[in-house]
C-alpha cells in the first residue's frame, strides 16, 4: 500500500483546529481524478487526510467511500439530514442495487461540499476526525489501529468500517456485506454505530459485543438474523447500535475510571485492553 496523497489540514493559525479549506482541497482533487480513484482508500485522521493506493482495483471506489464518510456526517450536522440517530434514523442512505451503489454521489456534487464544512447553524465546522478503511473479512476489523485524539479540539469522531463477506455473487465479484459507522459525541459522550440499511448477521453481532466488551443487554436494535447475504432496497432491515460512555465502563468503579485530560483512544474494540495497560482502570 502506498501514499498517493497526504495533506496536513491543520489551520496554521490554530494547531487544534483543521481547516475547513482542507476539504475543499481534497475535493478538488478527487472530483479532477474521474475514474484514476477507483480502487483507493481515504483516511482523515487528526488533520490529516491520506489517500491510499489498494491492493487491487475494485468494484469499491473512493467516491463510494465517502459518500459514506459525507452521508454519515450529514446525519449528524446538517439541516438536510437533521435526522437523530434512531433505529430508523438511516433510511436516507439508500441502496438502488445490490451492490451497494448509492443513490447519491459525493463526486457528482449532489451533495453539496458545504454540507461537510459547517454545521447546521451555516457555522464552519473543523473538529471533526474521520478514518474510513475498508476490512476483507470480519475478523481484521478488530485489528484496526486506535485513534487518538485531543478531547478539549475534537467534538465529533465517525469512523467508517467497510466490511466485504467471502460471498461471491454469480458474476465472481465479493460483495460488499455492511457499512457501519462509529460515531463519538464529546456533547453526550455517547458512542453509536450505525449500519446503513445492511443486514447485520449473527457472526457480525457476536464479534461486536465480545471485542467491545459491553454486555449483551446493553445492546440496542442489534439485528438478530444469522444471514451472510444483501437484502435489497425493498424490505430493507435498519440497524441501530447506541453504546453510551457510560456502557464502556459498566461494571467498572468509578474511583477506577479515568480522568482523561489529554488523549482520548476512541478503539471500540480495545478501549478497554488500552486504558488498562496504561494503568488507568486500576
Amino acid at each position: 500500500i502506498t501514499h498517493d496523497v497526504s495533506i496536513n489540514c491543520f489551520d496554521k493559525t490554530n494547531k487544534n483546529e483543521i481547516s475547513p479549506a482542507c476539504y475543499l482541497n481534497l475535493y478538488n482533487k478527487l472530483a479532477n481524478g474521474g475514474d484514476k480513484i477507483k480502487g483507493f482508500k481515504i483516511n482523515l485522521i487528526y488533520g490529516h487526510i491520506k489517500l491510499y493506493k489498494a491492493p487491487t482495483e475494485g468494484h469499491e471506489s473512493t467516491s463510494r467511500a465517502l459518500d459514506g464518510m459525507v452521508t454519515a456526517y450529514n446525519l449528524l450536522n446538517t439541516q438536510r439530514y437533521n435526522t437523530p440517530l434512531s433505529p430508523r434514523g438511516s433510511t436516507l442512505y439508500a441502496f438502488n442495487n445490490s451492490n451497494l451503489e448509492p443513490d447519491s454521489s459525493f463526486i457528482n456534487n449532489r451533495i453539496p461540499i458545504e454540507n461537510i464544512i459547517k454545521d447546521n447553524r451555516n457555522n464552519p465546522y473543523p473538529n471533526i476526525v474521520v478514518e474510513v478503511k475498508y476490512s476483507e473479512d470480519y475478523a481484521s476489523i478488530f485489528s484496526l489501529p486506535p485513534i487518538y485524539m485531543s478531547v478539549q479540539s475534537i467534538r465529533v469522531v465517525i469512523i467508517i468500517i467497510i466490511t466485504k463477506s467471502s460471498f461471491v455473487n454469480q458474476d465472481g465479484r465479493s460483495q460488499i456485506n455492511q457499512l457501519i459507522a462509529f460515531v463519538y459525541r464529546q456533547e453526550d459522550h455517547s458512542i453509536r454505530a450505525i449500519s446503513f440499511g445492511i443486514l447485520l448477521n449473527h457472526s457480525t453481532e457476536q464479534a461486536l459485543i465480545r471485542h467491545s466488551h459491553v454486555p449483551l443487554d446493553r445492546f440496542v436494535g442489534t439485528g438478530r438474523f444469522g444471514n451472510n447475504h444483501q437484502c435489497d432496497q425493498e424490505g430493507l432491515e435498519e440497524f441501530t447500535l447506541r453504546i453510551d460512555f457510560e456502557d464502556v465502563w459498566y461494571g467498572v468503579p468509578e474511583a477506577n475510571r479515568p480522568i482523561i485530560q489529554y488523549d482520548l483512544i476512541l478503539d471500540l474494540f480495545n478501549i478497554r485492553s488500552e486504558l488498562t495497560y496504561r494503568g488507568w482502570m486500576g
